[in-house]
């Protein structure tokens, strides 16, 4: 019987979410696979991210509390795509930069959608 629910973050549940993204990306392709597609089929929860840790954190700071959705699904999105980018597809140069490297040239966008102001909807 297949687990659900949350797993903690260790090996296993790194190579279960590395196989179902490889699996999701051979099935359907990179434009047609979600977050959610890949962590319903590996067993986790990755709204866990953007709902619970990123809002529960953001909602701390000094942000309009309407703006927390939005910029925590941003921040999201960036965590996300990094993460892809760097661990499951890994791309060139970036799989292979140090960590420092990569924080700097991550840390202004996290920065921005944590202080700067948000686009007003048209």
């Amino acid at each position: 019987m297949a687990r659900t629910g949350r797993r903690p973050g260790n090996q296993d549940t790194r190579e279960a979410i590395l196989a179902a993204a490889r699996d999701a990306f051979a099935e359907r392709g990179f434009d047609r696979t979600s977050i959610r597609a890949i962590a319903t089929s590996a067993g986790v929860e990755r709204e866990l991210l953007a709902t619970r840790i990123l809002r529960r954190a953001l909602s701390s700071l000094p942000i309009d509390p309407a703006e927390v959705p939005m910029r925590g699904a941003l921040i999201a999105s960036q965590m996300a795509g990094l993460a892809m980018m760097r661990y499951l597809l890994k791309l060139e140069p970036l799989a292979s930069a140090d960590h420092k490297t990569v924080v700097a040239a991550v840390a202004p966008n996290i920065r921005r959608y944590l202080r700067e102001p948000l686009p007003l909807p048209e």
